[in-house]
């Protein structure tokens, strides 16, 4: 009876060390996979800025009323900070031509 039982309290910290050196494994995996989101998080706000410097707004502007596009008389001017809503504004438009 003895021996069952050190038999069993010798497997059970055998397996407590086993399930101890996987937790080990998995947080650091998880560590490396938010450094990699990190990492690809904030490549792309670099993009993001590098194609926002690299468009021309107001020409994009001229060609669309060229083309015949019109500015709404009414629009929602939503500002976004850190995923969260901060303002909603209503704005209205004219034409430059009006």
């Amino acid at each position: 009876m003895n021996m069952k039982l050190i038999l069993l309290i010798l497997i059970l910290i055998f397996a407590s060390v086993l399930i101890n050196i996987e937790a080990s494994k998995l947080k650091e995996e998880n560590r490396k996979l938010l450094k990699l989101i990190q990492n690809l998080e904030e490549e792309k706000i670099y993009y993001e800025n590098a194609l926002l410097k690299s468009i021309n707004l107001t020409e994009l502007e001229e060609k669309a009323l060229r083309m015949g596009f019109v500015y709404p008389k009414e629009a929602l001017k939503i500002k976004v900070r850190n995923e969260k809503v901060i303002s909603i504004d209503k704005i209205y438009f004219v034409k430059p031509n009006e």
